[in-house]
This record gives structure tokens, C-alpha cells and sequence, in this order.
């Protein structure tokens, strides 16, 4: 742990250790994750683009196991997902039923709208918005 706070992670590697988090359940580990991110001047937008995609990529996880796909190696082809990408995205899919799936696309889909009209201001000037979009992203993400 104490290397972990040493050497951080940057660009996309950066996603994959938050996302190992939010796999894990681990609410407090995420968020502290992301003020010490933001505190290292990783990009905000940057670190949200990146968990829309992989909240997009659970979601679909989600409906192939419901659907009865479980093959990992089936899974990754089909979403265009490298097979160890998997790891963090199964464990969350898997404990969603479909009311949860949906609250969480509808929230998803709501935010990103919000962004692109600029309801939510993500720039430099207002970095405070969309750090709590992300903030709340990994509270409805974890329980």
C-alpha cells in the first residue's frame, strides 16, 4: 500500500485502479483514490470518460450473464474487451439485477446529456462539478 501511494498510476492504468475499487466494493478506497488523483492533476474528464465506458461495459456484462453468456473469453469478443479487463467488471454485473441496471443506465445517460448541453460544467474554470459527478458515480456504483 505504501508503494501503491508512491508510485500512482497515470492515464489509463489510472481508470483500471479505481475501477479494481469499485469491483471490490470499496467505497471509501474509490473516493480517496479519486481526491488523490485529482490532488496529482489527473484529468477529471479524463478519469469520467473513462468510467462511462466501463460502467457501459458492466452494463452489458450484466445483460449477457442474465441473458445466459458466461463464457469470459465469449464476453470480452463480443463487447470488444480484452478478457482480463473482465476481472473488474464481472463481480458488479453479477450483483445487479435489472432494476439496479436500469437505475444506473438512466443515471448515466442523464449525467452524460447534462455534460453535453452543459447543465454540468466540466472545465478547468469548474472542476468542482464533475468531481462530484464522479463522487456520485461511485457512491451509486458501491453500496
Amino acid at each position: 500500500q505504501d508503494i501503491e501511494q508512491c508510485v500512482l498510476p497515470l492515464g489509463s492504468e489510472a481508470g483500471w485502479q479505481l475501477f479494481d475499487y469499485l469491483a471490490g466494493n470499496k467505497r471509501q478506497q474509490a473516493l480517496e483514490y479519486l481526491r488523490t488523483m485529482e490532488q496529482f492533476h489527473e484529468n477529471t474528464y479524463g478519469l469520467w470518460t473513462r468510467f462511462s465506458w466501463w460502467c457501459s461495459r458492466v452494463l452489458w456484462v450484466q445483460v449477457m450473464l442474465a441473458s445466459g453468456v458466461t463464457d469470459s473469453k465469449t464476453i470480452a469478443s463480443k463487447l470488444g474487451v480484452h478478457p482480463f479487463s473482465l476481472r473488474s467488471m464481472v463481480p458488479l454485473a453479477k450483483k445487479l439485477d435489472d432494476d439496479a441496471a436500469n437505475r444506473v443506465a438512466n443515471w448515466l445517460l442523464t449525467q452524460e446529456k447534462a455534460l453535453k448541453t452543459g447543465r454540468i460544467r466540466a472545465t478547468q474554470e469548474f472542476p468542482d462539478e464533475l468531481q462530484a459527478l464522479l463522487d456520485q458515480a461511485v457512491l451509486m456504483v458501491t453500496d
